[in-house]
């Protein structure tokens, strides 16, 4: 994502349930973009989805559904909840057209410095 010329993110931001004060999740990214509404970043992976038993590998119910209700309290925030996985993200223009449509900050070019920028 910097690489393509968006805002360096903020990572592994703890955010409270505001549904049960005191009780936190962990934002994989989050970006401010000057408005009300920030935009959450969720690098998914399929390894906390699986349990082993004797069948093999398989999806977890629960955890599937834990997941749902972590979201589900994210957007109280009213916040754009960008998921992707890291295939995805090593697609370049697959990626890119997805932080533009959910409106990633972009750097500032090089001739675009802010004044205070000290090098």
């Amino acid at each position: 994502m910097i690489e393509l010329g968006f805002c360096v993110p903020e990572l592994q931001v703890l955010v409270e349930d505001p549904s049960r004060p005191g009780c936190e999740f962990r934002v994989d990214y989050v970006w401010e973009t000057g408005v009300a509404r920030p935009i959450f970043g969720e690098l998914d992976g399929a390894a906390k989805y699986a349990e082993r038993g004797s069948s093999g590998e398989k999806v977890s119910g629960r955890a599937l559904l834990a997941e749902r209700r972590r979201e589900s309290r994210l957007t109280l925030y009213g916040a754009s909840i960008m998921r992707f996985s890291f295939e995805e993200a090593k697609n370049r223009p697959f990626f890119k057209e997805l932080l533009e449509r959910y409106g990633v900050p972009r750097r500032l070019a090089s001739t675009e410095m802010p004044r205070d920028f000290a090098v």
